[in-house]
């Protein structure tokens, strides 16, 4: 499973998993606090996976080019 991080609050990321459910984590357990790169857990421990991600900003930006190439 996927989780997606959504933003940071004070010592604590907000993870967001494929469900929409929330999780909680000290942001010493992530190794990259960017919002928007996705994690994998594995044995307790969160995973940054640079293809997910990469995947993911690049089709988020083909939908807002799309968006604002029709104005």
């Amino acid at each position: 499973m996927f989780y997606t991080l959504d933003r940071t609050e004070g010592d604590f990321a907000v993870l967001i998993d494929e469900n929409g459910l929330k999780t909680d984590i000290h942001i010493s357990s992530l190794p990259v606090l960017r919002s928007g790169s996705v994690y994998e857990k594995e044995n307790d421990v969160y995973i940054y996976n640079e293809k997910e991600t990469e995947k993911r900003r690049t089709a988020a930006a083909e939908r807002m080019k799309k968006l604002f190439s029709g104005l």
